[in-house]
């Protein structure tokens, strides 16, 4: 992940722009499989390279409980599968010189933020 420090303004921009035409797309329901709908995936944030070239976007399931059907592996598979609709869409959304490829990866952080509470609470008792 790319340091917030390292990133020029124009990084920030796009990234943020092209976080606002995924959360876009999937409102639109763009993507093509069922499973993946705007109530059941967020897009946490995206981080993109210095040359603008690649998009690294973390997602998560929002709702374990309503997406029993889909799991981590699942929804990347599926995003990766539908990633040049995305890139597309994108295309269409946000004015840019060459639009960046897109890597998904699965945003975990909410998961390692709770397992370090859990390991505190034990260190308390």
């Amino acid at each position: 992940m790319i340091s917030r420090r390292d990133t020029s303004e124009r990084q920030l921009r796009v990234s943020q722009l092209i976080k606002i035409a995924l959360i876009d797309a999937l409102k639109k329901h763009k993507v093509q499989d069922v499973r993946i709908r705007s109530d059941n995936v967020m897009v946490t944030h995206v981080d993109i390279t210095s040359d603008l070239r690649l998009a690294t976007c973390y997602v998560r399931l929002f709702d374990i409980n309503k997406t029993e059907l889909l799991s981590e592996s699942d929804l990347l598979k599926v995003l990766e599968e539908q990633k040049y609709i995305l890139r597309k869409w994108i295309a269409a959304s946000v004015v840019l010189k060459y639009v960046p490829d897109i890597k998904f990866c699965y945003d975990n952080s909410a998961d390692n933020l709770n397992a370090i509470e859990q390991l505190l609470q034990n260190l308390k008792k």
